[in-house]
């Protein structure tokens, strides 16, 4: 049992605290860790955590406090007392703020600049944490400004910021003395990543890289922009060369929260420039540009053309593959970005020009650069470039005499083989993987699908059409020649029906179901069709269609079908002699109705309401009628002579109008609210118990033209062109040329 008593854990946690404050301030920092294994220790400590033991990890730490302070093992002592302040947190209710006490009083007495300034880190991320941990309830504190309580259990969110500002920045100060000092001697209280010695050797550098981390943390309330315009700083300037940036004035007071950030960038990079750090420059430019990302105008217009300048500059370094990495990155997401509406051309243009750019920009430095530790990361960007693919659209159902065309979409493939074959089962619109188990098919023929050359990281388009005029089910199998090939929608078959029935489902009532069968070029009722009913038993994973019943439609076309099967997966087929290749279609509704334990005759009420237009100004009158309809027993009833309150309600559901309204004999009422002028226009909606209509409310201009349409009158098939004719009309009866 892990389980302890907290009494027990409190005054072990208290005696312990005793001991590190009468030995540990006179420990230095600069003294070789002892032969005693901390490693092995953290690493029981990691365990502990992992299965969610917070007392018997503490208990673990006890023992390396005690170890680290007979061996005057600074870091290991601020290490055990930063995690002792987690488990406090986790173990104490009521946020336990001694930590902060002791490694202020730590901090108070400590006089070596590098261990102070990891306790500045250190601080300044625990006040943040803190803060984030309990926000909720901090932040119902009134803000006090001028005086910090000594209390920091009435501290409110202005103060944990400025402390983790004040302590975050301090943590940088002495830059002098950080930038002497190898993280290694710190490896035992700081994190090091796998590259950190190599490109940010020094105590100044992680803590640099720390403060950046932390103080975008610090949310402000004002926008960043507004900050940089009270500076006269442009947000074009941010994304200027390494030689203008490190010079902008940010110069940000402790308040200042959203510039701090923008601080330490410039600080870093001017400093590792100066000592020729060149690849850890350019890794902290690139994560300066994902910064600002938060400035989305800025970041569209100015970010990519900084970065061609930095691999113009670093062209010849194998390092400059980070930079196209992040090129690259912004390529393909304008290559994924929404297409602009009626610029069709210019998107195809745009497309292949990028998809060029791209690969020629990937080509060029996997070249030049083939042996670079990280070049996998273009590697798999070319490849998923010019990754072998194709799509297929076409129709679920083609006429026997219509042309079966389907429209194929390519990359990176010079033909295609298609396998014709008819399947026994009829075709589901969303056809299942499980289903192909038991499917039968009978090969028809091979079809050669020849595409157009294209260069290998472009799409091409082309079209092919399928020779078949016998109705059924059919299903295409595709094969490319030595190709790992994606076929993005289709799972590498497509199937599709070859029939000249159309059939319509529509839910009666609960388990009764009505079906129209109709020629599908014409439109016209086919008589005596057959409605086959299928269910799929069992599940998914393992099963297969099964045929329950058939139905015949009457002379009209029309059938009835009363469902009397518990299944869910239930559907229907519309059949004659000779033309059995109708897709199926799951019955309308099935499976979306309430419980069975609901009787079948509880009434419900239904209100539908109408308003005489769908968009008014503030100040118009909006005349609305209801109708109050029981279905239930068979049959649905209009309810008369009942009363209900219709409420309107604004953008901001806020009531702005109620009446009550009896039904007449037929189930209707009828009445009108005046809609409030000087309220936030938008979404307004009149509701009722059973029922509610939505309506526009804006400041709209009246049309000055509207525009006719002459009516249709001539009846068109599947496929035909349909021709409209109009005349538009100015108001003042004149005719628009």
């Amino acid at each position: 049992m892990h389980q302890q008593f907290k009494t027990a854990y409190d005054m072990r946690r208290c005696f312990f605290l005793c001991i590190v404050f009468a030995y540990a301030f006179s420990i230095s920092a600069q003294m070789k860790q002892t032969t005693k294994n901390y490693e092995t220790q953290w690493q029981a400590v990691a365990a502990y955590e992992k299965k969610s033991l917070p007392q018997s990890a503490s208990a673990e730490v006890n023992k390396i406090l005690r170890q680290a302070i007979a061996d005057k093992n600074s870091p290991q002592v601020i290490k055990a007392l930063i995690h002792q302040g987690k488990y406090d947190s986790v173990l104490d209710n009521q946020k336990d703020t001694l930590v902060f006490v002791h490694l202020n009083e730590m901090l108070s007495k400590s006089s070596d600049p590098i261990e102070q300034s990891v306790l500045h880190s250190m601080l300044g991320e625990l006040y943040l944490q803190y803060y984030q941990n309990d926000r909720w309830n901090i932040d119902q504190r009134t803000q006090l400004s001028g005086f910090v309580p000594g209390d920091m259990n009435e501290w409110t969110k202005n103060i944990f910021y400025d402390k983790a500002v004040e302590h975050v920045a301090k943590s940088v100060a002495p830059a002098d003395e950080l930038l002497k000092v190898k993280v290694e001697h710190y490896a035992a209280v700081i994190e090091l990543g796998k590259d950190s010695r190599r490109f940010f050797p020094t105590m100044y550098d992680f803590l640099a890289k720390r403060a950046i981390e932390l103080f975008p943390q610090v949310e402000e309330d004002d926008d960043l922009s507004r900050s940089l315009a009270r500076k006269h700083i442009t947000q074009e300037s941010l994304f200027a060369p390494l030689e203008e940036f490190v010079e902008l004035p940010f110069n940000p007071q402790p308040e200042e929260y959203n510039l701090w950030a923008l601080e330490m960038y410039r600080r870093l990079l001017s400093s590792l420039s100066a000592r020729g750090l060149e690849q850890s420059t350019v890794l902290i430019e690139l994560e300066k540009t994902d910064y600002l990302r938060k400035l989305y105008s800025a970041y569209e217009n100015y970010a990519f053309l900084s970065l061609e300048k930095m691999v113009r500059k670093w062209e010849h370094q194998d390092f400059s593959v980070e930079i196209v990495d992040k090129m690259a990155d912004i390529y393909q997401a304008k290559l994924f970005s929404a297409d602009i509406p009626g610029a069709e051309v210019d998107n195809i243009r745009r497309e292949k020009d990028a998809r060029k750019n791209l690969y020629e920009l990937l080509r060029k430095c996997i070249d030049a650069f083939p042996r670079y530790e990280r070049i996998t990361l273009l590697k798999s960007k070319l490849s998923a470039l010019t990754q072998p693919s194709f799509s297929l659209a076409g129709e679920n159902t083609y006429t026997p005499e219509s042309e079966k065309k389907l429209n194929l979409t390519y990359q990176n493939l010079s033909s295609l083989k298609a396998r014709l074959y008819r399947v026994e089962m009829p075709v589901f619109d969303r056809y299942n993987e499980n289903l192909k188990k038991n499917e039968k098919k009978t090969f028809v023929k091979e079809i050669s699908v020849p595409l157009p050359p294209e260069e290998v990281y472009l799409t091409g388009k082309t079209a092919f059409s399928i020779d078949i005029k016998e109705p059924g089910a059919y299903k295409l199998e595709f094969e490319a020649a030595n190709k790992q090939v994606d076929n993005r929608s289709n799972g590498h078959d497509f199937y599709f029906s070859v029939s000249d029935l159309a059939a319509f489902g529509r839910s009666l009532k609960k388990d009764r179901y009505e079906f129209f069968v109709v020629n599908r070029s014409t439109g016209k009722p086919v008589k005596n069709a057959k409605i086959n009913i299928y269910k799929l038993p069992g599940n998914w994973n393992n099963s297969s269609l099964t045929l329950v019943k058939t139905i015949l439609a009457d002379e009209e076309g029309l059938a009835v079908y009363q469902k009397d099967i518990p299944n869910y997966d239930v559907f229907y087929q519309a059949v004659v002699d000779g033309d059995r290749g109708s897709q199926l279609s799951r019955l309308p509704s099935a499976g979306y109705y309430f419980s069975e334990d609901i009787a079948e005759t509880t009434p419900q009420t239904i209100i539908d309401i109408f308003t005489d237009r769908s968009i008014y100004r503030p100040g118009q009158t909006v005349h609305f009628k209801a109708i109050a309809r029981s279905s239930g027993d068979k049959e649905a009833k209009l309810v008369s002579g009942k009363p209900y309150d219709f409420i309107l309600y604004d953008t901001n559901r806020q009531e702005q109008g109620k009446q009550t309204l009896t039904t007449n004999e037929y189930g209707s009422v009828a009445g009108e609210f005046v809609l409030p002028q000087g309220v936030l226009t938008g979404s307004f909606f009149i509701e009722t118990e059973h029922g509610r209509v939505p309506f526009r409310v804006e400041e709209y201009k009246r049309p000055t033209f509207e525009v006719t349409f002459d009516k249709i009158d001539k009846t068109y098939k599947f496929n035909e062109q349909v021709t409209l004719k109009s005349s538009a009309q100015h108001l003042s009866t004149s005719l628009v040329h």
